[in-house]
């Protein structure tokens, strides 16, 4: 029986996959730091569009509600029923300003999808070359 001194040993076989596999995780780690960071980034900028409405809903909000109280002043309601009525028109928009920024901030909007997905292929491609079998 000879021996084939190119081929490599067990234990040469398992310090490859064990530095590979630490590679890999390492690359992963990676690609999830910079995804975190990107939502974060998304995140950052949602509360600062948040932020943004509010200031300038303050401001808009109390040179609308001087001139539709006056609007409506004119047309005959009293001054008590047209502040009301500005009001709640106010409210309603202020509303869904803080609900669309809430929207932003979804956790599934956070979610590093792409890391995930791309460990999940990982995972099959190892599961593939353990079986050695291939999908393809």
């Amino acid at each position: 029986m000879t021996h084939d001194m190119t081929r490599r040993s067990t234990v040469e076989l398992i310090s490859d996959a064990i530095s590979d596999a630490t590679a890999l995780v390492g690359s992963e780690a990676k690609l999830m730091r910079a995804e975190m960071s990107d939502k974060v980034d998304h995140a950052v900028a949602a509360i600062g569009m948040m932020v943004m409405a509010a200031v300038f809903f303050i401001g808009a909000l109390f040179l609308l509600l001087q001139t539709g109280v006056a609007f409506l002043v004119q047309y005959g309601l009293s001054p008590a029923v047209a502040s009301v009525l500005m009001a709640v028109v106010s409210a309603v928009i202020g509303f869904a300003l803080f609900m669309a920024g809430k929207s932003a901030l979804k956790p599934a909007k956070l979610t590093p999808t792409r890391t995930i997905n791309q460990v999940n292929r990982d995972i099959d491609v190892a599961r593939q070359a353990v079986s050695g079998t291939d999908s393809r």
